[in-house]
């Protein structure tokens, strides 16, 4: 292990030997690969080299920014197992560097800096365009979605947040590491997304047809009970005037009276007595 002036720390993989390298060819455009090496720090991602066989010439600490250079960049990395009998010359042509971290990570606000920093450096030194790019689409609706033809590889140069490349086995970073790392490096303008939290949800409406309906039973009562009330009400006014009104003087009969009847009468106690 030996360091250099610019923050990079030399270290070779147990397993690499001399036979393994060769020449990185120029078939295209300078293209700097950014992937993760799938482990939780550089000790941890040469582990993960040495268990797949594979190496590519940059490991960053993702926290530190400190480099560690596996491979001179005059020699390709070794981006597909040793065993993999097809090796893609295309990808000789670009410099391989590796985020220690796992696959699927989000890079913090810090790290963010620091790895975009550390891109930075990189392309200045090795004269890659400071500019991501994407693959153009495949002109085939059969051609695979996970690997990139090696007319695509050319097509392009800058840097590079996908790995998709044929039999590589190192995963991509996140797309919003990807977006966060070129708003760093004033690459792309700040694209403010509210969240769920942020985002006023319009409430569905009532369904108007049952509000409608409810209303016309609600009319149609209030017009009964009005019809009631108001017959009610003139009832009681006319019981009120028949009240007040002066009492008719009765008609004088024009039927004699009877004569009653006289009951016998007894005769009178004197005359008994006489």
């Amino acid at each position: 292990m030996a360091k250099t002036k610019d923050n990079t720390t030399v270290v070779k993989p147990n397993w690499l030997q001399i036979e393994h390298l060769q020449p990185r060819t120029q078939e295209g455009a300078p293209l700097l690969v950014i992937g993760t090496a799938n482990a939780i720090d550089p000790q941890s991602a040469l582990r993960e080299y040495e268990n797949k066989r594979m190496c590519p010439h940059v490991t960053i600490d993702i926290d530190t920014g400190q480099l560690y250079q596996h491979i001179p960049f005059e020699f390709a990395a070794l981006t597909v197992p040793e065993s993999t009998a097809f090796k893609p010359a295309f990808t000789t042509t670009s410099y391989w560097v590796m985020l220690a971290c796992l696959a699927g990570h989000v890079l913090t606000e810090k790290q963010v800096k620091v790895v975009a920093k550390a891109i930075k450096d990189l392309t200045k030194k090795l004269e890659v365009p400071l500019e991501f790019s994407e693959f153009p689409p495949p002109q085939s609706s059969v051609a695979l979605s996970s690997v990139v033809n090696a007319t695509q590889w050319e097509e392009i140069g800058g840097v590079i947040s996908s790995t998709l490349t044929p039999n590589c086995q190192w995963p991509s970073i996140q797309q919003c590491c990807a977006d966060a790392i070129q708003v760093e490096l004033k690459l792309k303008k700040t694209i403010d997304i509210p969240s769920a939290d942020e985002v006023d949800f319009p409430q569905p409406e009532p369904q108007t047809e049952l509000d409608e309906e409810a209303e016309a039973i609600k009319a149609a009562e209030d017009e009964e009970n009005s019809k009631v009330t108001e017959a009610l009400e003139e009832m009681v006014k006319a019981s009120d005037e028949k009240k007040k009104a002066p009492a008719k003087k009765k008609a004088a009969s024009t039927k004699k009276a009877e004569p009653k009847e006289e009951s016998p009468e007894e005769p009178a106690s004197e005359e008994a007595s006489e």
